[in-house]
């Protein structure tokens, strides 16, 4: 029975997969992109910190006055900044989409 019931809390566990995960309710920047936010956009959008009702702002922000602006000064080509910048979009994106998710 000891074995068996073992088991039977093992499958409990793994049948419940990610119902019992919560999406985090603020995003959390590293802190090179925290200090970039702070210096370049929180103040912009009146923002302290990313909450899903401010997230879409603060990334259509961010296109619009800095990522847009790199890749046609860029042409096609790709340096540090705008790796950054799209690394921070893609943490963004996949912040949204857990709120949606989840």
């Amino acid at each position: 029975m000891g074995l068996f019931g073992k088991k039977k809390k093992e499958e409990e566990k793994s049948k419940s997969g990610g119902m019992g995960y919560k999406p985090p309710k603020v995003f959390e920047p590293t802190p090179e992109q925290q200090e970039w936010l702070q210096e370049n956009v929180f103040r912009k959008c009146n923002a302290k910190k990313i909450v899903p009702e401010n997230c879409d702002e603060i990334m259509t922000y961010i296109q619009t006055h800095y990522e847009y602006p790199l890749r046609q000064r860029l042409k096609n080509k790709t340096n540090d900044e705008l790796k950054f910048i799209n690394e921070l979009m893609s943490s963004l994106a996949y912040f949204m989409d857990s709120q949606d998710i989840f």
